[in-house]
């Protein structure tokens, strides 16, 4: 032997007799490296001495480990070895399980490799207890067997509980307003519209609710009067009660609003509304005619309003949410909440928001006073200009109380207003402010009315008009 660490230590010798075989040299010192090389002999004589063996380094087997610990799951645990405190380092180490309820249960094995670190014992009987203990092994040789973990027992894992869900919010109902006798498609939009059970308006539930979507739903709101909450109800709970899901009956027989109440806003002037229904309304400024809307695309003439054509009986994305007339009152324009746009008579369609990703759904039309084009706009302010039509500002990037509800032109088309729920009123281009309900507080308004006059009138869901600049 020679030791290639330190010289000192080798020469150790051991002898083989016979044409081949092997002998095992002692008193190597662990840890050394060593080479080793041989000579032959016969009755001739002796060989001159062989190349060196490639180096081996004599190791001390390890001691016997640390007793293990375990963590059960499921039909097996999982078992972290402790290296020894005596002898040489290990590079693996074998696991092995010892069922003490039932003997034969047990016997499974894992490796570990490398001088720490864990692994998996499987195949284990859930409910049964077991121990573990470990050898440690190294080119040395193997270890006496550890001391026995800390018993731990399998279990069956328990069952997953069903995940939980949030209560649904209502932010918006659209169009918000619809006939005391029911029967109008409304659109209500919020959150966590999961497992939807019932869908009402006050303490009626709605009928036909479809499209449920996380965010949407389309219902047939039920009969009713005066303003109600539209409440949405699952399994994991009801949404609360907020401005924002309030849907008010409309009940007039004659005009599809109640009469003005005797008592103006400050800075109006209280005037009898225009003709409107649940859905919108287009009125000519040469008499009494008008077109009267629903929110599922029907449409009726009054007062000698020429009919050309609705979209009853026609594939939607609904509500149909408004109207607007052309200037020579022998055509008119419909709009969805989605954006879609519709043209009847004379007017030419001019585009629409049909396949474009809107923040909210559009609740207004106006036409271009030149009857060639036409501003949609939407929930949140944002305005959308076609044909004609000039883009003069919006409220898309303002954080707004209440939604807008409404779009009104100014009589050249080089401006417009638009009005929020809770009456405040905006004003684009040569569009001129005249005033609002917003400090009111207490008005939830559902359009703007304007004139060839400077001026318009706010419509209030209760059906009273309220009268800014000269508009009467």
């Amino acid at each position: 032997a020679t030791d290639t660490t330190t010289a000192a230590n080798g020469s150790q010798t051991c002898t083989v007799t016979g044409a081949s075989g092997s002998c095992t040299v002692s008193g190597l010192t662990n840890g050394d490296t060593y080479t080793f090389s041989s000579t032959a002999t016969n009755a001739g004589g002796t060989s001159a001495s062989s190349g060196p063996s490639a180096p081996v380094t004599p190791q001390v087997p390890p001691g016997a480990p640390v007793a293990p610990s375990a963590v059960a799951g499921p039909g097996q645990a999982t078992v972290t070895v402790s290296p020894p405190t005596t002898g040489g380092a290990p590079a693996s180490y074998l696991v092995t399980a010892t069922d003490t309820t039932t003997a034969a249960n047990g016997s499974q094995t894992c490796t570990v490799t490398g001088a720490s670190g864990s692994c998996t014992v499987s195949g284990l009987t859930n409910g049964d207890t077991y121990t573990f203990s470990s050898t440690a092994t190294n080119a040395g040789g193997t270890s006496a067997s550890s001391g026995p973990s800390a018993p731990v027992t399998p279990q069956v894992a328990p069952p997953v509980s069903p995940p939980r869900y949030a209560v649904p919010t209502v932010s918006a109902v659209s169009p918000g307003t619809g006939p005391a006798v029911g029967g109008s498609l409304e659109v209500i939009t919020g959150t966590n519209f999961t497992a939807v059970s019932a869908v009402t308006f006050g303490i009626t539930a709605a009928t036909d609710v479809t499209d449920v979507n996380s965010t949407s739903i389309t219902v047939v709101d039920p009969a009713g009067t005066g303003t109600v909450d539209v409440t949405v109800g699952s399994l994991h709970g009801t949404s609360p009660v907020s401005l924002a899901d309030q849907f008010a009956y409309v009940t007039s027989p004659a005009i599809g609003l109640p009469p003005p109440s005797p008592a103006p806003g400050p800075g109006a002037t209280l005037v009898p509304p225009p003709v409107r229904t649940g859905g919108s309304v287009a009125a000519s400024p040469q008499g009494p005619a008008y077109w009267a809307l629903g929110p599922a695309g029907q449409l009726s003439d009054h007062g000698g309003a020429k009919f050309y054509g609705s979209l009853v009986g026609k594939h939607l994305n609904p509500p149909i949410v408004a109207i607007a007339r052309t200037a020579d009152d022998k055509g008119y324009w419909l709009v969805a909440a989605d954006g879609g746009v519709f043209s009847f008579g004379d007017a030419k369609f001019y585009g629409s928001l049909v396949g474009k990703h809107l923040n909210q759904p559009v609740t207004g039309i106006v036409a271009a006073p030149d009857g060639h084009g036409y501003w949609l706009v939407a929930a949140d302010g944002g305005v959308f200009s076609f044909g004609s039509a000039s883009f003069n500002g919006s409220l898309g990037a303002v954080d707004l109380d209440r939604r807008v509800v409404g779009i009104g032109a100014t009589p050249d088309g080089h401006g417009y207003w638009l009005v929020a729920a809770g009456g405040g009123v905006f004003s684009f281009g040569d569009a001129h402010f005249y005033g609002s309900l917003g400090a009111t507080g207490s008005v939830a308004v559902m359009g703007i009315i304007t004139n060839a006059d400077a001026g318009y009138r706010l419509i209030t869901r209760q059906g009273v008009a309220y009268a800014f600049g000269t508009n009467p």
